[in-house]
């Protein structure tokens, strides 16, 4: 009985531990619980065929499904990249240094960045998104965030 007793205390405590664990797992990416959305993130609704204006540039959902940017002459650079599965815009805080693109399949629970160069020096802004879920006339819903792309 007593050995039950004391299973049952260290059992328990584990609970306890295991709690003190998560925002650790949330900073590793293992978590599936969003943290926060960061401060500045706008939540948008796109419809199918139609375009939204970011600050650095703008950004159409596709009758097909994807994500297509506004065409950019050189010398500007304005591409997107998928970062893939994310639980949320607060664990998209890495920059991919390969697959940027001008078109993307647009998948809800993914993780996108756009990079502009908006006045050609080189300097770049981002923007990231997460794709929230469809809407009911069959349009997507994201949340963005202008970013400076420095790890958080």
């Amino acid at each position: 009985m007593l050995l039950m007793v004391a299973l049952g205390m260290s059992f328990g405590s584990c609970g306890g531990d295991s709690d003190n664990l998560a925002p650790l797992l949330a900073t590793a990416g293992t978590s599936t619980v969003s943290p926060a959305d960061p401060e500045g993130t706008v939540i948008v609704n796109i419809g199918s065929g139609s375009s939204v204006w970011l600050p650095i540039g703008s950004l159409t959902f596709t009758n097909d499904g994807n994500f297509q940017l506004g065409v950019v002459t050189y010398p500007f650079i304005y591409n997107i990249v998928s970062v893939g599965p994310v639980a949320g815009l607060g664990f998209i805080n890495t920059i991919p240094q390969e697959g940027w693109t001008g078109e993307v399949a647009a998948q809800v629970g993914n993780g996108y960045i756009i990079r502009s160069d908006v006045n050609s020096n080189r300097v770049m802004t981002y923007c990231r998104i997460y794709v929230v879920g469809y809407t009911d006339a069959g349009g997507i819903t994201i949340k963005y965030q202008v970013w400076d792309g420095i790890p958080q």
